[in-house]
């Protein structure tokens, strides 16, 4: 799934059934990234966020460290690199992306 800012991905968010990982760009129109981390983690705390970031580390480096980010990658980043990374936090949590 895709969205347009960061509160259309909240909507996304809370309306799935079924979410393996989600993947959170550090810079998002409308709710900020760091915001939009923080209701998705109150709203799905088990599903891995992976975050892409412009700069050399986000933003809130607390993220990461109190587990609301599995990962960080710096864009743009390689697609087999991603994918290692999404793979990676599916298998970290034992959840299956949706069909």
């Amino acid at each position: 799934m895709e969205a347009a800012d960061g509160g259309a991905a909240l909507e996304h968010a809370r309306t799935q059934d079924k979410i393996g990982v989600v993947i959170l760009d550090g810079k998002m129109p409308g709710l900020g990234s760091s915001e939009l981390l923080r209701a998705l983690k109150r709203a799905l705390p088990e599903v891995p966020v992976v975050m892409l970031s412009g700069s050399a580390g986000i933003r809130d480096a607390s993220a990461v460290v109190d587990g609301q980010v599995f990962a960080e990658l710096q864009k743009p980043c390689e697609l087999e690199e991603l994918m290692r990374t999404i793979r990676s936090a599916i298998r970290a949590t034992g959840r299956q992306p949706a069909s």
